[in-house]
């Protein structure tokens, strides 16, 4: 945490004084962070040694300690690295965060929360007590995560919009009001549940000027229209763009496609190798041993990401949300002494089940029990 606050203030450097060696060596350092040293949840700090990273890639899913002041960090340094470059990367991380990493940090009724954020928990899960178990709690010993949390939600609407000599920008989207220089946009969405983002133009300076929107990296098909009319304008850089003189009335809708998808993790990431998570969106999703069969132990549970995935809304779950069901097999345990096999063994018995998936951003909302994200996938093969 402590260091991607410094960076933050490196990067606040880095804009005043135009240092170009310095904006050189902070991509690189964000780099390092996103591409190594990130959960997919966009959580970070493997260790709980001293709340710090781990060597690149050491991203393990059940002893992970990403600290939620760790992610409001690293969201002020990616919005100071969005500011310094232009570039969407940075704001796509800020994204993934926030309605992950962050936001399981913070508990529904607003009076509970998670110092930790792991992405897995065992029914019978040995923790650290105090600041560093993954139950939420009201109070902790090092109170610096709520109060944090609370500054960053009170501040959310400073990451959404930019202005530049080119025009304006929209990094995120939720409903609300969003002014940058002398534009003034009004955002209508279900996102994250939906992926129509309608906005309108209340005001524009006058002449040709931008309006640009962010294509979120986890997005591979859109649509927009700009007035009605379709926009034919491919986003190779990540923003969509329309340029025109633009009136109050104008409208731009952005559709984006939001299927299910089954996530494979870096091959040097050791410890999920093998496995497979759910994304649909921005949200990460996991399971809670709460949503499923009473006989389901998540720690048998193989997952076939061949299998059709549904996604359902449930209005009255978790403050209204939109769960996923999804096919796997539950592998029942050996009661055999020894934990190893050979391939001349055979294979344990499956069974066909059917798993229910919620947000990770809302998990242990309902006691403390057992949570994954990565799972073993079922290969062709497999009985």
């Amino acid at each position: 945490m402590r260091q991607l606050y410094l960076l933050a203030g490196a990067a606040d450097l880095a804009i005043e004084t135009g240092d170009s060696a310095l904006t050189a060596k902070l991509q690189d350092l964000w780099q390092d962070m996103a591409g190594t040293k990130t959960s997919l949840t966009g959580g970070v700090g493997a260790r709980y040694d001293w709340e710090a990273f781990g060597d690149p890639y050491e991203l393990p899913a059940d002893r992970s300690y990403n600290e939620t002041c760790a992610a409001i960090a690293s969201v002020h340094f990616s919005w100071r690295m969005a500011l310094l470059t232009g570039q969407p990367r940075y704001s796509d991380l800020i994204e993934r965060t926030l309605y992950n990493g962050f936001l399981s940090g913070v508990g529904l009724d607003g009076r509970h929360w998670l110092y930790v954020n792991p992405l897995h928990r065992r029914a019978r899960a040995h923790e650290r007590l105090g600041d560093q178990t993954a139950t939420r709690t009201e109070w902790f010993r090092c109170a610096c995560c709520p109060p944090n949390a609370m500054r960053l939600l009170a501040s959310l609407p400073h990451y959404f919009a930019t202005h530049n000599a080119q025009g304006f920008q929209l990094h995120q989207y939720a409903t609300g009001i969003y002014t940058s220089g002398d534009f003034t946009v009004r955002v209508a969405t279900r996102y994250p549940w939906e992926g129509q983002i309608t906005t309108t133009i209340d005001q524009a300076p006058p002449g040709v000027t931008s309006f640009s929107l962010r294509i979120p990296a986890w997005c591979d098909r859109f649509q927009a229209r700009f007035n009605g009319t379709p926009v034919d304008a491919p986003a190779p850089d990540g923003w969509l763009t329309v340029t025109s003189a633009f009136t109050p009335g104008d409208t731009l809708v952005l559709d984006l496609d939001m299927p299910v998808r089954f996530t494979w993790p870096h091959h040097r990431v050791d410890a999920l190798r093998g496995m497979r998570a759910l994304e649909r969106g921005p949200l990460v999703y996991c399971l809670e041993a709460v949503d499923q069969p009473e006989d389901v132990d998540l720690e048998e549970i193989v997952i076939d990401p061949t299998a059709a995935a549904t996604v359902t809304g449930a209005p009255h779950l978790l403050g209204g949300v939109n769960t996923v069901t999804l096919h796997g097999r539950r592998q029942r345990t050996d009661d055999a002494w020894w934990s190893y096999r050979t391939e001349s063994q055979a294979e344990l018995p499956q069974d066909e089940v059917q798993l229910t998936a919620v947000p990770y951003g809302v998990w242990g909302n309902r006691g403390s029990g057992a949570m994954r994200v990565w799972f073993p996938e079922r290969t062709e093969g497999t009985d």
